[in-house]
């Protein structure tokens, strides 16, 4: 590991998951750049030694947390299946939308209501 004042180089395989905490709204106009943010870390390449063959993409699972939301749950799910490597959406008090292997759930923490959203 390689630590300046501005700059801290971490292999990528200690990172077990990110997070993006989106302390305003989030709004649709949102999702791309989160979209974009995605592929920059997806690019990483791993350190190890020999070095993993050409076209071997590294996939960081992320969470998404959110204080308020004016996107469509519909609309998050479809953005959730495109974004392979998020694997939750958290609004603060309202509902928890987690990829399981049965699709993605929805989780209502204030009713207890759960219920599968499939492709």
């Amino acid at each position: 590991m390689v630590m300046t004042d501005a700059v801290a180089i971490v292999p990528v395989e200690a990172v077990h998951l990110t997070a993006e905490i989106k302390s305003t709204t989030l709004k649709t106009t949102h999702l791309a750049k989160l979209t974009d943010d995605r592929a920059a870390l997806n690019v990483l390449e791993l350190t190890t030694w020999p070095p993993p063959p050409p076209n071997v993409n590294i996939k960081i699972p992320r969470v998404i947390i959110a204080f308020d939301n004016s996107v469509a749950v519909d609309t998050l799910k479809d953005w959730m299946h495109e974004a392979n490597d998020v694997v939750s959406v958290c609004v603060v008090g309202k509902y928890t939308l987690s990829k399981t292997g049965n699709g993605i759930e929805c989780m209502n923490p204030v009713t207890k209501n759960q219920f599968t959203m499939k492709p």
